[in-house]
């Protein structure tokens, strides 16, 4: 199978007040195309970190980032930009979504940095994704007016309506009730199942049974990577 995504001897320094954090050490992690990996491990283990990496939203101090192929250190600000709108869907703890902004809108802000898109295609897409989650009756509501769920699940449609090759969640149950957790793994497990590459930090051992394959960081380092059972 395809390698999707490849970090190669990642170490990850912050500096603050004098203050040397390594949140990441010489990780070296493959994720094939179209597989499903949880990352795992108690909080400061580097997992959301890794995660940022994976996503382009951050860089690592050293070592290699490979994705699609291709070295991340070549790509530009701007086509680094372009990879985020246009091949990787994000889904995170706090949802992200713009108070300011309706469902829809929310859904559709990402869509309007595509060139080439035209309106009537961005609004297909919005409410597809919409639909997908069962929140089409939302649309015009703001994120203020729904539940911690609903706005989750607002959030993976949001994800989803960009047709990504990569999905990365980031403790997307953390802030939800056991029923609405169990509703938005569902709904990205239907999308690995569509072929999307997905990678997921969790701390609830329930999750991770989704995932083929869970990674466990500890200080730092990869501990294990094991296939699930």
């Amino acid at each position: 199978m395809a390698i999707h995504m490849r970090v190669e001897g990642v170490t990850k320094i912050f500096h603050s007040d004098k203050v040397e954090t390594h949140a990441l050490s010489l990780v070296n992690l493959s994720i094939a195309r179209g597989e499903y990996v949880s990352l795992c491990g108690p909080s400061g283990s580097g997992k959301s970190t890794l995660l940022a990496i994976l996503g382009l939203l951050d860089s690592p101090t050293s070592g290699t980032y490979i994705f699609d192929g291709r070295d991340t250190s070549e790509f530009s600000y701007s086509q680094l930009a372009d990879i985020r709108n246009r091949q990787i869907g994000f889904v995170f703890q706090s949802f992200n979504l713009i108070d300011q902004m309706t469902v829809s809108e929310n859904i559709a802000l990402p869509l309007s940095y595509r060139r080439g898109m035209g309106t009537n295609e961005r609004m297909d897409r919005v409410y597809e994704s919409l639909r997908r989650v069962g929140m089409n009756h939302r649309s015009n509501h703001y994120p203020g007016q729904l539940s911690g769920g609903e706005q989750q699940r607002v959030a993976v449609a949001r994800a989803l309506a960009g047709s990504p090759s990569v999905l990365l969640a980031d403790e997307p149950t953390g802030n939800l009730d056991s029923e609405n957790g169990d509703a938005v793994m569902q709904l990205l497990n239907e999308a690995h199942q569509e072929g999307m590459t997905v990678c997921i930090v969790t701390h609830d051992a329930r999750f991770t049974e989704y995932a083929e394959r869970q990674v466990r960081l500890f200080d730092g380092r990869i501990q294990y990577s094991a296939m699930s059972a």
